[in-house]
């Protein structure tokens, strides 16, 4: 003898998931995708335009320069000095550019 659940409580097996609820988590994913992609690209292209922009920042720094592109650069002079082998990549990049 079967014993039948309440209706409404029947399991709910994966495979019978709505495709609305499938294209919800499709789309949060490539939310999620996209917007790490984005950050990911932001980073590298600011870490990356320090090599051509290095005297900027060393005037607005150390002379009286352009403060603006002092305080752009800061939170990455300030991670350079706390993450070791940041600001050694760092060095040798900037070395790149100013030889």
């Amino acid at each position: 003898m079967t014993t039948v659940p309440p209706a409404g409580l029947e399991p709910v097996s994966p495979s019978t998931e709505s495709t609305a609820e499938a294209g919800a988590r499709s789309a949060r994913w490539r939310w999620w995708r996209s917007t790490i992609l984005q950050i990911l690209i932001t980073w590298t292209v600011y870490v990356l335009s320090i090599g051509p922009l290095y005297w900027k920042w060393f005037e607005g720094k150390h002379v009286s320069g352009p403060n603006l592109v002092a305080a752009f650069y800061e939170p990455l002079y300030q991670l350079a000095g706390i993450f070791p082998p940041l600001g050694e990549f760092l060095n040798w990049y900037i070395a790149l550019w100013i030889l």
